[in-house]
């Protein structure tokens, strides 16, 4: 035989400890195995009629269950609440509602009453009734009101391979996007001799969208190259694939798929008495350091001279890992190259080069945090164990 179907105990959140009123009318906090009865004389009204509800905690991202109506506490239990809420902590005064059930198929080993429910008394909107008790709402908040209980706790967790929770994890790089935005120079590119007929564009970086990894770019400065008069592209060409020259334009430590895209105004003057024959015209090109040869202008023979003119160009380039693209131009038998105005772009995806770092799994941060709660609210009288599955 039995006589109640539930017992109640009001426990002191952070140590789980149990208020009992002396018999000098003092309240004290003593632990559940301590020979003393610290179950209540009274069942708080109300609360077998409650119903359960859930809300989002904003603090934590996550989601806490609390109960519907309020609870009525009176005789003791009220003098207790009184006591921590008017002589202490107020609306922060940590207590929680434990409920035990009577178990009545026990198992072996099991106790006559087994944990049915805990619930943290909400002071914040509790109403204190003179001669009848204390009225406030229960909360169910569970794992996530002992992590509340806690917050302001610093708890160290090592990530550096000294635990056993620690694991190695690769980390292949996140793909992260980026505009680069240039102008071209404006100015003229003069005639500079027979031979030397290319040039590289001047250039200035002026800002980027987005973030990158492994990437380096530059203003890039006017510069006559030795090509061929006869074959520029060759020799531009050449150029790429055999020069040191460092003033280029970009290059990335990983291979990279690039698009340019941008336009430019741009007038010039024809040669009256073209040297070897050679028909005066102008060209446009990126060239790298591999050999490949991208076309932006191609052999611009039409046109009036000195009667500007607008350019558009939108290409993709495929780049190795550290191959360099230079912005170059020819102009045989050109007295003068004038770019008015002009601007691009160099638009792409990189990440970080693949690597390998300690790390820890959520699962294992949840299962450290709790235990090093259980370990501070531990007392000589109470010791709060730890789930490890």
């Amino acid at each position: 035989m039995f006589d109640k179907t539930f017992l109640y105990v009001l426990t002191d959140t952070p140590t789980g400890l149990c208020w009992v009123k002396n018999a000098n009318g003092s309240f004290s906090k003593v632990s559940i195995h301590s020979g003393r009865d610290v179950t209540l004389t009274t069942s708080p009204g109300g609360w077998m009629d409650n119903e359960l509800e859930f809300n989002r905690n904003v603090d934590d991202m996550g989601i806490f269950r609390a109960f519907s109506q309020t609870m009525k506490f009176i005789a003791d239990t009220a003098d207790i609440i009184r006591s921590e809420y008017y002589g202490n902590h107020g609306i922060e005064t940590p207590f929680t509602l434990v409920v035990f059930k009577y178990n009545d198929n026990p198992q072996v080993g099991e106790p006559t009453y087994k944990h049915y429910t805990s619930m943290q008394l909400d002071l914040a909107m509790s109403k204190d009734i003179v001669a009848e008790g204390i009225e406030c709402h229960l909360m169910q908040g569970g794992v996530l009101q002992l992590l509340k209980a806690y917050e302001n706790t610093v708890i160290p967790i090592p990530v550096d391979g000294s635990i056993i929770e620690n694991v190695k994890v690769n980390l292949d790089g996140v793909l992260v996007e980026d505009e680069l935005n240039y102008e071209i120079v404006p100015g003229v590119i003069p005639y500079a001799g027979d031979t030397e007929t290319a040039f590289m564009i001047p250039t200035a970086f002026i800002k980027n969208e987005g973030d990158n990894f492994g990437i380096i770019h530059q203003d890039q400065q006017y510069t006559i190259l030795n090509a061929s008069i006869t074959s520029p592209d060759d020799g531009i060409i050449t150029f790429g694939t055999s020069s040191g020259n460092l003033n280029y334009l970009f290059s990335s430590v990983a291979s990279i798929k690039i698009r340019i895209s941008g336009k430019f105004v741009a007038f010039y003057l024809r040669n009256p008495i073209p040297l070897y024959g050679v028909t005066p015209y102008f060209e446009i090109r990126f060239v790298t350091s591999l050999g490949q040869l991208i076309k932006i202008v191609d052999y611009q023979t039409e046109g009036a001279n000195l009667v500007s003119k607008s350019y558009e160009f939108d290409v993709t380039v495929n780049l190795e890992a550290n191959e360099k693209i230079w912005f170059v131009g020819a102009m045989p038998n050109i007295l003068l190259l004038d770019f008015v105005t002009g601007n691009f772009s160099i638009s792409f995806a990189s990440k970080a080069l693949p690597t390998r770092t300690w790390g820890i799994t959520a699962r294992d941060v949840f299962k450290l945090l709790l235990k090093n709660i259980c370990q501070l609210s531990s007392t000589t009288d109470s010791i709060f164990n730890y789930l490890t599955d």
